[in-house]
């Protein structure tokens, strides 16, 4: 009995001391973020190749605005437009709020409603 104890104290041990362990990782990291971004801003600018420009540009834009959803995460959350809609006759808002994937306005509602 007492070595299934020192077991699991160890295991919790380990898993403490990878905790730690990635916490100084992070840490140390954050000291050098700075220079990573100046070193991706410049290969976005005079990059030697397209790919490396596009990559490094990609990285900059998921860092300060986070990585786009994909189709797959948002379809179920946009509300199909009806096919007997004419685009002509919706108000601008309601063409906004399609644009943006979000619910369709009926027509004569408001916003707030």
């Amino acid at each position: 009995m007492a070595r299934q104890t020192q077991t699991g104290t160890g295991a919790r041990q380990k898993r403490r001391t990878a905790k730690t362990d990635r916490q100084q990782l992070a840490d140390m990291a954050k000291g050098h973020a700075e220079d990573a971004l100046a070193a991706l801003v410049e290969i976005a600018r005079e990059g030697g190749s397209e790919t490396a420009r596009i990559s490094a540009a990609n990285a900059i834009l998921d860092r300060a605005y986070g990585k786009p959803s994909t189709a797959s995460q948002t379809a179920a959350d946009i509300e199909p437009l009806p096919s007997s809609v004419n685009l002509g006759e919706l108000s601008d808002e309601e063409l906004v709020a399609i644009a943006q994937g979000g619910p369709m306005l009926a027509k004569g509602t408001s916003e707030t409603a």
